[in-house]
């Protein structure tokens, strides 16, 4: 299974993008307790929370993990490599996930 894995810089700048609003996009979800929602057809907004919100934020933290280990593999990472790849990515989603609960906080301090 040694294909070899071409991608464009074009295509590895825009899977990269994909990674990037993944991974942001699930860590305010997850501090933010949930996201909000709206329709043309309803005027008022709609905070979603609970199990839909926190598997929305699975499904981004999977977009991000998949676009990354195909950037790795693009760019022809050793296995060890990548499992610490990974371990970095975890750790730093945490270290979002926790700033943005910090922020969320002093700004209701503010209020």
């Amino acid at each position: 299974m040694s294909q070899a894995h071409n991608l464009t810089r074009g295509a590895q700048f825009a899977i990269a993008v994909l990674v990037a609003l993944g991974t942001i996009g699930g860590s305010m979800i997850i501090a933010l307790g949930g996201f909000n929602t709206s329709s043309k057809r309803i005027a008022s907004v709609i905070f979603v929370s609970g199990i839909p919100a926190y598997f929305l934020a699975t499904i981004m933290f999977s977009l991000a993990v998949v676009g990354m280990v195909a950037l790795l593999r693009a760019w022809s990472v050793s296995v060890l490599k990548m499992i610490l790849v990974l371990i970095l990515y975890a750790s730093l989603t945490c270290t979002l996930i926790g700033e943005t609960k910090s922020s969320r906080f002093v700004l209701e301090q503010v209020k």
